[in-house]
């Protein structure tokens, strides 16, 4: 089983912030029940909520990242993000393995998702030629997202070590913004999303809860 959460981010260019995430009830995810079923149907202690945080400079949340350094050709951009020389932390801490076609894909995608600043449509397109470049992904045509919104979707080659995982991301074709993220077991044909993150909005505000 899974909840479906809503998550509210603010950051503030010198790491102060504010979350608040809502979950719904636990309910079961597409093929969850017979399993659920097979493991002698355990307890279920997942419970919707709602839960607000605070965060200061002092306490470590890391303002969002400046692109403004990275390059816009795309080979060099390409070579920044197999070699870690990205300098975002979201990038080096979350990518095993930046050289392998799944790490740079997903490399990109997280570039692509932000919250950042400094970023242009010249970077934006570099990082989709990246995208593009990368051996065994498959364009699966255009697709819902769970939030009900049309786009363009792409699914990764597997990455990770031992249980390896495929992703699929689902891009609006008009902005090409970032609709969806999408984690599937490997191999992925005929199985549902383990996970997935549907970026609804974001935008310059004037002040934290607006």
């Amino acid at each position: 089983a899974g909840q479906v959460c809503t998550t509210q981010t603010w950051e503030t260019a010198i790491g102060s912030g504010k979350t608040i995430t809502i979950c719904g009830p636990s309910r079961f995810l597409p093929g969850s029940r017979a399993k659920w079923i097979a493991a002698g149907r355990p307890d279920i202690k997942a419970r919707g909520g709602r839960t607000v945080s605070w965060a200061t400079k002092r306490s470590g949340l890391v303002p969002p990242d400046n692109l403004s350094h990275l390059p816009t050709d795309p080979s060099a951009l390409m070579l920044a993000i197999e070699q870690g020389r990205t300098g975002l932390s979201d990038v080096t801490d979350d990518i095993e393995d930046p050289a392998s076609p799944g790490g740079l894909f997903a490399a990109a995608v997280i570039i692509l998702e932000g919250p950042s600043v400094g970023g242009s449509p010249a970077l934006r397109s570099a990082l989709f030629k990246v995208m593009a470049s990368v051996p065994g992904d498959r364009a699966l045509g255009r697709e819902t997202s769970q939030s009900g919104r049309a786009g363009i979707a792409i699914q990764t080659p597997p990455m990770g070590s031992g249980r390896r995982q495929v992703s699929k991301v689902i891009v609006d074709p008009r902005t090409g913004q970032i609709l969806e993220f999408d984690a599937y077991p490997y191999p992925a044909a005929g199985r549902p999303a383990e996970n997935w993150i549907a970026f609804l909005s974001s935008a310059v505000v004037g002040r934290i809860g607006q």
